[in-house]
């Protein structure tokens, strides 16, 4: 399995477990399940977990596949936050002209 190729191919998922008013988000989750694979990894707080199959035997990556898979959930998220933040500028900005 070339399981790095295989995750670049899956739309992350973002969530927030944190109840604020302008939540950043905190997970990144992606998730593969078809007839050839069940692929789940999320990121959440610098904990990763994982679980991979290849059909019906559970699939064991190597470390330099976890450290990419971590490095790469760690990006995402970050640039999802990144992103996040901006959004709540612009959309604080308009806020204000509109309430002026």
């Amino acid at each position: 399995m070339d399981l790095i190729k295989i995750l670049k191919t899956i739309e992350p998922e973002y969530k927030n477990t944190d109840q604020c008013i302008n939540p950043l988000p905190n997970e990144v989750e992606l998730t593969l399940d078809n007839e050839d694979y069940l692929i789940e990894v999320s990121l959440k707080e610098g904990v990763l977990e994982t679980n991979f199959w290849q059909g019906e035997e559970k699939y064991n990556a190597s470390d330099d596949d976890i450290n990419y898979i971590y490095n790469y959930l760690e990006q995402l998220l970050t640039d999802k936050i990144e992103e996040t933040k901006v959004y709540y500028n612009e959309h604080n900005y308009n806020y204000q002209v509109f309430n002026n």
